[in-house]
């Protein structure tokens, strides 16, 4: 398949799966042995195994809608800049629905075989959605004793939960 034609696919699982949660076309448009890659996680194999990522994102944010900001295509590869967008409403990664409103982005690398997506690493940003639901905030503070450099004290990141944000970085959160 030409590239065009593999865009064409991206589209419509974008606007199939995770937009209208129609489950029913994932044998059609993924490969039987369909990989999907997240960072920091093993492999996910199967489109058994897939499914249950789409109704776990629902459950969390049920009005949640993906838009393709940008598609780029080359040989059987198709890269996708998106926008998830959608109101916190359930449990996501053990936090408490907020009933706030959320905006992150992502990457995502596609692979096709057979007019199939045969595999797919993603890129969230998943620490921009973390500020919004209320997850721990990052701060920097000095590394314990022996832990230097040659340039002065190493600093580490420590995530507290109820750290308040820099005045100008909450604003923003509450914006949105």
């Amino acid at each position: 398949m030409n590239p065009e034609e593999n865009k064409a696919i991206v589209r419509r699982f974008v606007a199939t799966i995770p937009n209208k949660g129609d489950l029913a076309a994932v044998d059609e448009l993924l490969a039987s042995g369909f990989a999907l890659h997240f960072p920091g996680i093993p492999m996910l194999e199967g489109t058994d195994v897939f499914e249950a990522i789409p109704a776990a994102m629902e459950a969390a944010f049920p009005d949640l809608v993906e838009t393709i900001d940008d598609l780029v295509a080359e040989d059987d590869r198709v890269v996708e800049r998106f926008t998830l967008r959608g109101t916190h409403l359930g449990e996501f990664m053990g936090i408490a629905p907020t009933g706030r409103s959320v905006s992150w982005t992502g990457i995502a690398i596609y692979r096709l075989a057979d007019e199939r997506i045969a595999e797919c690493w993603v890129e969230p940003n998943l620490l921009g959605l973390a500020v919004q639901i209320g997850l721990p905030r990052c701060l920097a503070h000095p590394a314990p004793e022996g832990r230097a450099t040659a340039d002065g004290p190493r600093e580490r990141m420590v995530l507290r939960r109820d750290d308040p944000l820099p005045q100008e970085v909450e604003a923003q959160a509450a914006d949105r």
